[in-house]
């Protein structure tokens, strides 16, 4: 039996599909919504429309950005040697957040999953290999929104086809427009030779295998590639870490 008028009913529906949403929350952002008056679901229509028509993927890095190439990739005091390779955007504002890293990245939009039939022609292995060896922008731009599901779960459908530009309107093309008129800087960054790659990819088995195939793919290369230390978190009682964490603890004890 319905409670609810069909429009709210169908707005549940449609947050519900949010990672991590589940129906309860759904229910209270709805009525939220609703009752915050119509001037602030104004204000949320016209962000998401904004992000809709603004926000596409770096065509060198695979990043969330605004701009093409992205501000992290024209930035002049970024490192071009070191790339930090990363499952998905989210990643990077991660390691953004810590603040000590002056690299590049590269976001793969997924990880290797032979379960599910993702190989690496599925992710964006083959435009790493391409930044790595200087081949310059050997870009496989994504359209956000493609799949249909979530922005960063794009790389999963193979989806990478079209240039992101083409999801912005008037507004976005001059900002493209300015893009170009610094992205000498980028392209010539481009160039740079990669002495790095960081494997940043998560500590899971998806993570572990991406990660086992892309060190096995660059190191012919001759490009240096690490891993991210694995251990024990500050504040965690030795009792409650698990065999896998304690024994990589173990391998990567440092002198003090």
């Amino acid at each position: 039996m319905q409670t609810y008028p069909k429009a709210i009913a169908g707005l549940i529906d449609e947050l519900r599909k949010i990672p991590g949403i589940g129906p309860k929350t759904a229910q209270r952002l709805a009525f939220h919504l609703v009752v915050s008056g119509k001037s602030s679901i104004d204000l949320l229509i016209d962000s998401l429309a904004e992000v809709r028509d603004t926000i596409g993927y770096c065509s060198v890095c695979g990043n969330l950005t605004d701009i093409d190439p992205c501000a992290i990739c024209q930035d002049p005091q970024r490192d071009a040697s070191v790339i930090c390779v990363v499952g998905y955007p989210k990643d990077v504002l991660a390691i953004e957040r810590v603040g000590g890293y002056k690299g590049l990245y590269h976001v793969l939009h997924g990880y290797i999953e032979p379960l599910k039939g993702i190989g690496p022609d599925d992710i964006r292995v083959k435009e790493l290999i391409a930044r790595v060896t200087g081949a310059g922008q050997a870009g496989r731009p994504l359209e956000t929104g493609q799949t249909g599901g979530t922005v960063e779960q794009a790389g999963h459908a193979g989806q990478h086809t079209k240039q992101a530009g083409h999801l912005a309107q008037a507004g976005q093309s001059a900002k493209m427009g300015q893009a170009q008129q610094v992205s000498g800087t980028g392209q010539a960054r481009l160039g740079s030779q990669v002495k790095e790659v960081i494997l940043a990819t998560n500590p899971d088995i998806d993570g572990e295998t991406t990660a086992l195939y892309l060190a096995r793919a660059l190191k012919p290369l001759g490009v240096k590639v690490t891993r991210l230390a694995r251990g024990l978190p500050f504040g965690a009682d030795l009792d409650y870490a698990d065999e896998v964490t304690l024994a990589r603890a173990l391998e990567g004890r440092s002198e003090i």
